[in-house]
């Protein structure tokens, strides 16, 4: 028996070492993964000196003074006429900037000097946090609109999402003009201002969008397995808790972040967001104490245990029947006494490790993580800090770690299970019937193991799939287009064959939008786009969303005449569709410009050389008066 008890304590060890080295490679690759470096850039009296920052590694986080016109919709132009201003800091919370008043609507201003060096790039700028509707204008011309804008509470709508501007610079300066609105948002936050190049502004939009559905990922799989097994032991009521606490952080990650389910429905009113992200920090909190309460019911309090519960069933009822007016004011109350309870929770854990709890020691380190992440968000929400949010990261490991737990309970159990059967071998041989119902038993769980496996397979490639294709026209998106142009590159060198690439914009398309509205524009995008790849996908061609309006065509090993006579029947195609364009100084209809590069690569050639010289071609069509294309066949 003590050499058993020897092995037992060797084990232990081991398995914590596994499980402390699978933790730091889970927190190295979410660093290095999921991590956007960025520089961060002052804005001295709302202007910024581009040229003291390299942009080509880095975005640039801006920070500092903005000009804020209040009570004014301007777009940038003759901006020095406009006397009525004052310098806002970035960030901070546009309550501060409105002299206390969390409603109005207004414009912040600022400027950016750009270098020389960057005059011929293509530029972007990402804001992540701006009151519930706004209009990005560049130099004078709208960029960027979330919501809609209003004077007073009737006309405006907000919507809550991260909102990227794309623009190439036209002179020495660029001016930013934001205009925003806000009758929703009782603590409206303006912050997460990044400026940068196209393509690492994308970038680091795709990284978020991949952390937030990592996250979503791993949380559904739990979700799902110990629901599973709940429902299998449903005497363990630690799973049903776990499983529970998954499926709100999976419903808060596609809130928060990235907002993919206000992007899917971005028609949602504000109320129902703004509460159904408060009901996942509600529940999240909730299902997270009865789990730890149900884990260490010897130690943690009855008394803290129900009075957490009944005020957190209060805090939910006022949210439901209230406007944020009432529950965003009595908001702080409720995340103190949360911050209290994680403190609470820790101790518990922490004497529960002294007295040798073998589940305890494992949560100790992952809970102060968590609770770090809590205070992190609670400060983050009311501007006293500027980091990202952290919760769900916490959240995540704590999963990782119980999940850990659980599956050792199990082990356990098993091991148990099978020493129970052989003493009732030595018992009574008559019991065999019930050593293969155990036995049976454990086949069950085995196959529910496989089976959950399985699930993650699917649910990350679905994910995969997702992330590959634009969600408004469901064509390949920018992604899918970087993954599949490199290999058409690849192929075509070694086979020393030609690759086209063409790429094809809506003309007027602005217009359109300004005249028939957004809502018309995306099915005009969608039309467009179904079309086109009726056309281009039946003879072996590859086409996708390039952005915007702007959509891209690869093919392999055509010829000149078949590549020509291909952009030919895109652009009488989509003419022929007789979308009606009032507005349009080259047609009746919604029609077409594109620009090809033809071209045998070799060494000496790239994708970008390609993508560039077919963009150039098409600017020359649309300065040439548009609905027509150009061609360029090099080496061919």
């Amino acid at each position: 028996m003590a050499i058993f008890s020897k092995t037992e304590k060797f084990n232990s060890i081991v398995l914590r070492a596994v499980l402390f080295a699978v933790t730091a490679i889970l927190i190295i690759f979410f660093y290095d993964g999921f991590y956007v470096p960025f520089e961060s850039a002052k804005l001295l009296d709302a202007s910024l000196e581009l040229g003291d920052y390299d942009i080509s590694k880095k975005v640039v986080k801006l920070s500092g003074d903005a000009c804020y016109f209040d009570g004014e919709f301007l777009t940038g132009e003759n901006i020095e006429k406009h006397a009525n201003w004052t310098m806002a800091s970035i960030p901070s919370n546009y309550k501060e900037m409105n002299g206390g008043n969390s409603y109005g609507y207004g414009t912040i201003y600022f400027r950016v000097k750009i270098p020389s060096r960057l005059k011929e790039e293509k530029l972007a700028f990402k804001a992540e946090y701006l009151p519930t509707a706004a209009r990005i204008f560049i130099d004078g011309e709208l960029a960027a609109s979330q919501g809609v804008l209003g004077s007073v509470e009737s006309s405006s709508k907000g919507i809550y999402l991260p909102t990227t501007s794309y623009f190439s610079p036209k002179g020495e300066y660029v001016g930013i003009a934001i205009q925003f609105s806000n009758f929703d948002d009782i603590s409206p936050k303006v912050k997460g201002f990044y400026l940068g190049t196209v393509e690492n502004i994308s970038k680091m939009s795709m990284k978020l969008m991949a952390k937030d559905f990592f996250m979503f990922g791993g949380f559904v799989i739990m979700f799902i397995k110990f629901f599973i097994l709940y429902m299998r032991r449903t005497s363990d009521r630690e799973y049903i808790y776990f499983s529970l606490l998954c499926l709100s952080m999976a419903v808060r990650v596609m809130l928060v972040g990235e907002r993919f389910i206000v992007r899917m429905h971005p028609e949602m009113p504000w109320s129902i967001f703004a509460k159904a992200t408060l009901f996942t920090v509600y529940f999240g909190a909730l299902f997270f104490v009865v789990l730890l309460n149900e884990t260490f019911n010897n130690i943690y309090s009855p008394k803290i245990h129900k009075a957490f519960l009944r005020i957190t069933a209060v805090f939910i009822a006022i949210t439901l029947i209230t406007d944020e007016n009432i529950y965003g004011r009595i908001l702080l109350p409720y995340e103190g006494a949360m911050i209290l309870v994680m403190l609470y929770s820790f101790v518990v854990i922490l004497k529960a490790a002294k007295e040798g709890e073998s589940s305890a020691r494992s949560m100790l380190a992952v809970v102060l993580l968590l609770v770090a992440c809590v205070i992190n968000d609670v400060l983050n929400s009311f501007s006293i800090i500027d980091t990202l949010y952290s919760v769900s990261f916490g959240i995540f490991f704590l999963i990782f770690v119980q999940s850990n737990i659980l599956s050792q309970k199990f082990v356990k159990a098993l091991r148990k299970s099978e020493e129970l059967v052989q003493d009732m071998k030595l018992l009574n041989e008559s019991l065999e019937i019930k050593i293969a119902e155990r036995t049976r038993e454990i086949d069950v769980k085995n196959m529910e193991l496989t089976s959950i496996n399985s699930m993650l397979v699917e649910v990350n490639k679905t994910l995969e799939e997702i992330s590959c294709l634009d969600s408004l026209t469901g064509i390949p998106n920018r992604r899918r287009f970087d993954a599949y142009v490199l290999k058409a590159f690849e192929k075509s060198r070694e086979m020393a064959e030609a690759i086209s690439i063409c790429i094809f914009d809506i003309d007027h398309f602005k217009r359109y939008n300004d005249t028939y509205g957004h809502v018309k524009g995306d099915e005009c995008l969608k039309a467009v786009a179904e079309k086109v790849k009726s056309i281009v996908e039946p003879v072996g061609g590859f086409f996708a969303r390039y952005g915007g309006e702007e959509f891209v065509m690869v093919l392999e090993g055509h010829s000149k005449e078949s590549a020509k006579d291909m952009i030919r029947e895109v652009i009488s195609g989509v003419e022929a569709l007789n979308i009606i364009h009032e507005t349009s100084d080259v047609s009746d209809y919604v029609t077409i410009s594109a620009g090809m590069k033809m071209i045998v690569p070799d060494e000496n050639t790239s994708v970008e050389k390609i993508v560039k010289g077919a963009d150039k071609l098409l600017y020359t069509v649309k300065n040439c008066g548009r609905n027509g294309f150009s061609c360029d066949f090099e080496k061919v």
